[in-house]
């Protein structure tokens, strides 16, 4: 069931010709397909969430643990095709060869499945109250306005200063992530002072509708 993302991505390369006009359209429809194949991939992992896990708990405690992750540098290194055969930088996949193509987007599931594993394992829980909230919470608004604080600072500060690549580097990082925070900051006061309904309504409402779809209830 694991390999179904990797395959479909696969199958999908076929049809990426690689072109490097950044102004077409058609890279950034076939981005939205390729997300659409690891949102499937998630949904679809969530009907065994329970038994992959208690899978997974058993083989951490085994041989496996220390051999996979030299199995996982050595993947790495075959799904890193590195600078040749590149489309347009912000194309997914980076190349526009088929074989190279397919190790890439296969890396890419590489990442997924390690990052999950190692989250559900050692941090699915609240550390902190507010370092959760933070994290949590602005994790949707940093994927949507990253991007923008990162042309920003390439914009006014890297290319103004004459940044080498390093500190431009940093500069695009600590700069995205400081207005990122602020921003998000800024929403939350000014939700903060919006009015707030009464939970006393909402549980009447709640109450409503289990009564309307159970008569038992009533």
């Amino acid at each position: 069931m694991k390999l179904m993302g990797p395959i479909f991505c696969i199958f999908m390369n076929s049809y990426k010709y690689g072109s490097n006009d950044s102004s077409s359209m058609y890279g950034f429809l076939l981005g939205i397909h390729y997300d659409c194949i690891f949102f499937a991939q998630g949904v679809n992992d969530q009907f065994y969430n329970q038994e992959i896990m208690k899978y997974r708990g058993e083989l951490a405690a085994t041989v496996l643990t220390p051999l996979s992750i030299g199995a996982w540098i050595l993947l790495y290194s075959l799904t890193s095709p590195m600078n040749s055969n590149t489309g347009f930088l912000f194309y997914y996949p980076l190349y526009s060869k088929f074989e190279y193509q397919a190790l890439y987007t296969t890396g890419t599931w590489q990442w997924v499945y390690m990052i999950v594993w190692v989250f559900k394992e050692h941090s699915n829980q609240k550390f902190n109250e507010a370092f959760y909230d933070l994290m949590v919470g602005s994790s949707m608004w940093a994927y949507i306005t990253h991007y923008v604080f990162i042309v920003l600072s390439a914009n006014y500060i890297v290319r103004t200063m004459n940044l080498t690549y390093i500190p431009a580097l940093l500069s695009n990082i600590l700069f995205s992530e400081i207005m990122i925070l602020i921003t998000y900051a800024m929403i939350n006061k000014i939700k903060s002072l919006m009015p707030k309904k009464e939970k006393s309504e909402n549980k009447k409402v709640t109450e409503l509708k289990i009564n309307k779809f159970n008569p038992e209830a009533q």
